[in-house]
């Protein structure tokens, strides 16, 4: 369950077992964002490789996070598109990840991202990414 910006993992007696925190999430959630919008649409993931969770970051990104260290390896930026604020009188609709997907042996991703303004468009965008040992993040 989420509260208080991290994630509290509870046994069967609800107490808490631990506490992830140090998401990126949490720095923008919910800042002019339609109320109807999963915390995590892409879901929670697992890299084999690092045995870090993968799932949401900011809008448009993943982010790569290992709950024994409690520390975030790193993001990437599946839509590389600009954050879109929102207006007064209308909702804007940023791209988002909303399927996460990794090889047995994380050297290859898919992702998902897809927009839908309600008005002129729905738009999905299916991605396959590499890991690149060089650079150690994937690439498109």
């Amino acid at each position: 369950r989420i509260i208080n910006e991290g994630i509290h993992v509870v046994d069967s007696h609800l107490k808490t077992v631990s506490i992830i925190q140090h998401f990126t999430y949490f720095t923008w959630c919910g800042e002019g964002e339609p109320n109807n919008k999963s915390t995590f649409p892409a879901g929670l993931n697992l890299d084999p490789r690092t045995k870090s969770m993968v799932l949401n970051g900011r809008v448009g990104h993943i982010q790569f996070f290992n709950p024994n260290t409690s520390s975030l390896l790193y993001n990437v930026d599946i839509t590389c598109q600009n954050y879109l604020t929102q207006e007064r009188n209308k909702v804007i609709e940023n791209i988002d990840v909303t399927k996460i997907s990794l090889s047995s042996d994380s050297l290859w991703l898919a992702t998902v991202e897809q927009s839908n303004n309600l008005e002129t468009h729905f738009e999905i965008r299916l991605k396959f990414w590499n890991f690149d040992e060089v650079k150690q993040t994937y690439v498109f």
